[in-house]
């Protein structure tokens, strides 16, 4: 196996919508046919890829969880479904309040 540098000028780019991580310094091992078989990343670029890796899990997982609450408000308002208020969402009781009037939160309260 032979082993090849990848230049920091060309490194690779993952793209996200929300991040956009370089990978430089990036090493190829390669077969006998010059085909890339492992790639070598020091153990600190490693560490922060792992970072970055975790913290984008969060957030797409945030996003699938926000996407989903619109879609339920959508579903409420046309209907589909029943909705609740915030006070039995929380255990409170059905008809718990939280001592909130509809623009409290808009007014700072």
């Amino acid at each position: 196996m032979q082993l090849i540098g990848f230049p920091q000028a060309c490194g690779h780019l993952i793209s996200f919508k929300i991040l956009l991580l370089t990978v430089p310094k990036t090493n190829y091992v390669l077969d006998s046919q010059g085909q890339k078989v492992f790639v070598q990343l020091s153990v600190q670029e490693w560490e922060h890829f792992i970072h970055e890796f975790r913290r984008m899990e969060s957030l797409l997982s945030f996003k699938k969880k926000l996407k989903n609450a619109f879609r339920e408000v959508r579903e409420i308002q046309r209907g589909e479904r029943v909705g609740q208020t915030l006070g039995a969402g929380l255990g409170l009781g059905a008809g718990a309040s939280l001592g909130l009037r509809r623009g409290d939160l808009s007014r700072g309260r």
